[in-house]
């Protein structure tokens, strides 16, 4: 066949350079010869789509079988229609149109993702920061996401920045990146469990899952929604403070304590119960508490109680106590302890701040949780 005369100019007919499109009946003879004959194009040429027009073969994707065809194509993708040239081997198609600039051969360029798939990434991404994209279709399309993610890290080859999406959660569609994993994802801080206290969420929706059992399925899970789409496995340390402060609080009202004032100069609850005056500091972690110190006010109030035991402002026959309420293992496994500087088997080491060893405080077992 390479020795049939005219290979040539059936070649330039097809060639995007002809500035006369062939019809679909020539241009599918035309094409067919040449793939018979072993003569493959080396640079664009016209090709049928699957939307039934010609087009030029560098704005077409070949139909590879892991290609979700329909749901492209509903996002304007076009697709090479092998069945209009009657041949439906894909591997000598590949071979064929390999160098016409065919798009999505080659999902990786050196350790980038190739052009081609950022090109479908970027329209998942707008598809998916669409308002009106209903909540099957967001679960659809992050899941074709996902699967080029997965193929890309297999290759070495995502360099995709992180950014936020609309994700179905709990609570409906919310931004990705104002979102927490679900409990069934394995985040490194569960916070679902404590979703009543503190109205912590929204959790992103274990539907995304196809097999819930699959411990490496739920494991990519969790890297591409922290990873691709900035959902959040764990909670910046201010936000660990103030849930420790609420969940002491919780505790102290559970035990009979009042609560008089919050957040005053050196303390975080004032309570009374009985005929004590209580100030309590609370702190809180995301780890195991060593050692806790006070600082500047904090310490001054501490240390001005522990000088003595009347009250100066209580009134007669009233005490004066404070308190260190520390919550650590937040939120995985809490435990709360309560320290009373006036106990004498607590030791406090004083400099110009107050501290305490945590450990003696636990062999103690001063612990509410």
């Amino acid at each position: 066949f390479d020795q049939l005369p005219g290979l040539d100019g059936l070649l330039s007919q097809i060639s995007v350079k002809n500035e006369n499109v062939p019809s679909k009946d020539y241009l599918v003879v035309i094409t067919r010869i040449l793939k018979i004959a072993g003569k493959r194009p080396n640079d664009e040429i016209w090709v049928i789509a699957r939307d039934g027009n010609i087009h030029r073969s560098s704005e077409v994707y070949l139909p590879l079988p892991e290609l979700p065809l329909e749901l492209y194509e509903k996002l304007g993708v076009k697709f090479f229609d092998i069945d209009a040239y009657g041949d439906r081997d894909l591997k000598s198609w590949k071979s064929f149109l390999y160098s016409t600039k065919i798009r999505g051969v080659d999902i990786c360029y050196g350790a980038s993702l190739h052009k081609d798939y950022l090109d479908l990434v970027e329209k998942l991404f707008e598809r998916l920061s669409d308002k009106s994209t209903s909540k099957e279709e967001l679960i659809t399309y992050t899941r074709e996401l996902k699967r080029i993610y997965d193929l890309a890290i297999s290759e070495g080859c995502w360099n995709v920045e992180k950014r936020a999406v609309n994700v179905v959660t709990d609570e409906g569609i919310r931004k990705s990146d104002d979102t927490y994993l679900h409990s069934i994802y394995g985040p490194e801080q569960d916070w679902m469990k404590w979703k009543d206290l503190d109205k912590i969420g929204p959790f992103v929706s274990e539907k995304y899952l196809q097999n819930p059992h699959d411990k490496n399925e739920i494991d990519s899970w969790r890297r591409f929604f922290v990873n691709v789409l900035g959902v959040k496995e764990r909670a910046d340390s201010n936000f660990i403070g103030a849930f420790a402060e609420k969940l002491a609080k919780k505790k102290l009202e559970e035990n009979g304590y009042t609560i008089v004032s919050e957040h005053g100069e050196g303390f975080d609850y004032e309570v009374v119960k009985g005929n004590k005056i209580i100030y309590i500091e609370v702190k809180g972690t995301a780890g195991a508490l060593d050692k806790i110190v006070l600082k500047d006010y904090e310490a001054k109030l501490a240390s001005e109680i522990l000088e003595t035991e009347a009250s100066k402002q209580g009134g007669e026959g009233q005490q004066r106590e404070y308190w260190i309420m520390f919550v650590d293992n937040i939120p995985n496994d809490i435990a709360i302890y309560v320290v009373n500087l006036k106990d004498p088997n607590v030791k406090v080491e004083r400099a110009c701040e107050l501290s305490l060893d945590v450990s003696s405080v636990k062999s103690l077992g001063m612990r509410w949780l």
